[in-house]
This record gives structure tokens, sequence and C-alpha cells, in this order.
């Protein structure tokens, strides 16, 4: 008896618009200056009072400073920003401001010059540098500043989205982020991982952005990915939410086109223990409903960044679109199920391929069950650690060649949707087009907040 994991998971909404109102519960608060620089000055004074610390990162890119935020958490600190050869003057104020009395400046001298920390000096501030060779390097000697961690977050050194996806999480849980090249783990980063008794590895984005061989390198790694880094970012916050992770009413907001805002934001959503969605200024039509889910549930939202990064027309449907409590629609499970099983057999067909025949009542229950358990675990490994198909034998259906699984979360949680979002993404696509599968079972739940989870299982018998 054959059994394979031929597809890894997918995601289907997008994010928060959002504004103020007084007729409402849902109260947003932006968070912005002039420029990157002082919207982080604005992010420290809203977060501090006062703060012995500063983390300081080089404003102009962000190779240096995607392992930052926890390392500022770890010190209860806001991450400010600075020029190359000098600190500019709102970063300077705010410092005094907030009576900072140590600065970690994050990166070496080729990046932040020795002037700074002579600037910094002259202001009776102490300051100290965690840098490496390259960036993969100064990861790790941020991570060095956590005593035997259990856990890590690992993220491609390639991008900045995946990491401020998980920085707000890594800094609340106190876990370091690693950087890794899609097909090799440098040398200094594995040395770390031998040196560790690291327990947990969550490994954020697909085989594209972090190859297999690397993935499974890490103790006990756990991937989590979407099919576009904004549904990535979605896909672990939704990962920590449902794990109680977060602890405030705040959702916090920032840029996914830009990393400074994000990054300077991270510190304090950790601090205030929110997540950090990552949105543009085209938002898909489907924010508007995956938003609007958290709002009725009396979440508050802050904005981290001006009208230029992030404008009123990407927060104001929040409100407009706001459903009435009885406009709540019901899942039609069993109208789902067979809107999936077309749908799905239309793109075989295009592709020559003979039609799935609906799976027995026994399949369908353990793809039900799969679906219930992807709201607690969104992953292929069920909640009990084990892989996703000791369902089928759970469940009695053991005369089967292959087998697959699809899953699906979405806020528009229509058939049409789903099969839509499994076809975009190429692991999917490649379960739902393979051509020795004969049989297909769906599985499809709504949690509280109304989001759908669907689960397809298929075999060849």
């Amino acid at each position: 008896m054959i059994r394979s994991l031929v597809t890894m998971m997918v995601i289907l909404f997008l994010i928060f618009p959002t504004l103020a109102a007084a007729e409402t519960d849902v109260i947003v608060t932006r968070l912005a200056g002039y420029d990157r620089y002082e919207t982080a000055a604005q992010i420290a004074k809203a977060g501090w009072e006062r703060s012995d610390y500063a983390v300081l990162a080089y404003g102009r890119n962000y190779p240096d400073a995607l392992a930052a935020t926890p390392l500022a958490c770890k010190y209860d600190a806001p991450i400010l920003l600075t020029e190359s050869d000098r600190l500019p003057e709102i970063t300077r104020d705010t410092l005094l401001w907030l009576q900072v009395r140590n600065v970690i400046i994050v990166g070496g001298t080729g990046v932040i010059f020795a002037s700074v920390d002579a600037e910094l000096q002259e202001m009776y501030i102490n300051t100290r540098r965690v840098y490496g060779y390259d960036k993969y390097e100064t990861a790790v000697e941020i991570a060095r500043e956590f005593y035997n961690p259990a856990e890590i977050f690992v993220v491609t050194g390639e991008d900045f989205t995946d990491a401020l996806s998980v920085a707000a999480v890594a800094g609340i849980k106190q876990a370091p982020i690693l950087l890794v090249p899609q097909d090799e783990i440098p040398g200094m980063v594995k040395d770390y991982i031998d040196a560790q008794r690291i327990s947990k590895s969550y490994v954020v984005g697909d085989s594209q952005t972090i190859s297999d061989q690397v993935f499974r390198q890490f103790p006990n790694a756990e991937r989590n990915s979407g099919m576009t880094n904004y549904r990535t970012n979605l896909v672990v916050n939704l990962r920590f939410i449902y794990a109680d992770l977060f602890k405030s009413e705040y959702i916090c907001l920032a840029s996914g086109e830009l990393f400074a805002d994000a990054l300077t934001g991270s510190a304090y959503a950790a601090k205030i223990s929110a997540p950090v969605i990552l949105i543009n200024n085209d938002p898909a039509t489907l924010t508007n409903e995956f938003a609007i889910r958290w709002a009725e549930e009396g979440y508050r939202f802050y904005v981290f960044g001006g009208t230029g990064i992030l404008s009123e027309r990407v927060v104001q449907p929040l409100l407009d679109a706001a459903p009435k409590p009885e406009e709540k629609r019901e899942l039609d499970v069993e109208a789902f199920k067979e809107g999936v099983l077309r749908l799905t057999n239309v793109e075989r067909v295009k592709e020559g391929l003979r039609p799935l025949a609906r799976g027995s009542a026994a399949l369908e229950q353990a793809a039900e069950k799969r679906a219930e358990e992807a709201i607690d675990v969104w992953d292929h490994i069920r909640p009990n650690g084990e892989s996703c198909f000791t369902v089928l034998e759970e469940y009695g259906v053991i005369d089967y060649y292959m087998a697959g699984e699809n899953l699906y979360m979405g806020s528009i949680g229509t058939p049409e949707d789903a099969v839509e979002a499994w076809m975009e993404s190429e692991s999917h696509k490649e379960a739902i087009l393979t051509p020795e599968f004969t049989h297909l079972g769906v599985g499809v739940v709504m949690d509280e907040i109304g989001i759908v989870y669907a689960a397809q299982l298929f075999l060849w018998k």
C-alpha cells in the first residue's frame, strides 16, 4: 500500500481595511509620521513612556534588521531607525524623550557607521553592536542573545515579508529568527542549530522559498505558507491566533510593500500582544469580508504608516461594508461538497483526465475530520502529531494505493473560491490533476467567526 503526501497548504483571504467611527465599537489609531523615521518615533512614543533600552536599525535597507524584533522584546525596547552616518533629528529627540540609556545597534560599521556610536555616546547613551559578516550571521548573533531557546523561526533572507510576518510572534515567544537561502543552510546557522536543544522549528514559506531539503534539517519543523506573501502572513498569524498567543484586543496593520513600518511596528505589536497583518494599497475584494468578521468580534486596529503608505481608501471599507448580525450566512455543507467535486472534475476533464468519483461515507467523514482539525493545526500534521493520512485508517478507509490532501481556509468560503485557490498553487493543482486518483472525499466546516475550512482527500483505488 502506497501513501504519499502530494500537496502543501493553502489559504485564501486577505487583510483588514480600517477607519474610526464614533457610532461603532471599532476604533482605529494611525501611528504615522512624515517619513519612516518619524513613524518609528511615533510608534515608540505610543508604546513607551520611557525605556532604558532601544534597538537601532538602518532605515534604508532591511537585511540586518530582519531578526531584531525578539531582541527588542527581550529588553522591552522600541526599534528606531537611523541613517548610515548620522542620527535623524527625530530619532535623537525620541531617544531623549524616552530617557534611553542603552542602545543596541543591529549591524556592523559598514552599514551604520562608527560616527553614529560617537553621536550616541555624546548623548551619554551606552552603545553596543550585534552583527555578523552578513545578514545570516547577524541573525545568528542575535539568536545567541537568547539562552537555550526551545523554539526558532526560519525565514528566507532574500525578502522581508516572511520575517516581518513572524516578527511579533517571535517577539512574544522570545524565539530567535534565523535566515536561510532557498537551497542551503549557511555553516554558521547549522553550527548554531547543532549547539542548541531546539524542540520546535517554524519554517515560513513554501518549497520555492525554502526548499524541502533545507526544511528537513531543522528540528521538528512545521511549515507555514500561503500562495502569496500576504497569504503567508495570514497563515502565520491565524496559526497563532488559534493557539491563543495573542492577548490583545488590537490587530496591527502595516504595508507589505515597504519594510520599515512593519519592522518598527512589530516591537510595539509584540509589546501589546497583537498580530501584525501586512496589506497594500490595492487589497483584494475579499479583504472587506475578512476584516469585518474581526471587527464584529470587537477587535480594534492600529495602522502603522501615513496615508501615503496605506491610504484611507484601504481602511474605509471596514465600516462601510460591515454586515448586520442577522445577515450572517449559514454554510450549506452538502452544496459545498458537491460544488467542489464538480469544479474539481471540470479541471480534470480540461486536461483529458477521467473525473473523480465521490468518495464513500467513510472517506467523507475522514475529510470532515481533517477540516475540523485544520482549525486547530494548519498543517498536514494532525493535532496528535501524526500524519494527516492516519485519519483514513481511523475511519476504516484502507483499500487504496495512494492518497493526497489539499487544505483550504477562506472568508468567502465557496466551492468556486476553494477550487480557484487550489488551482492557483502548483502543488495543489498537481494533486487535483494527478491522473491516478479515482475518488475524492470533501469535508467542510465553519469556525465561530465565519471562516470556512475545507479538506480534499484524494484516493487511488
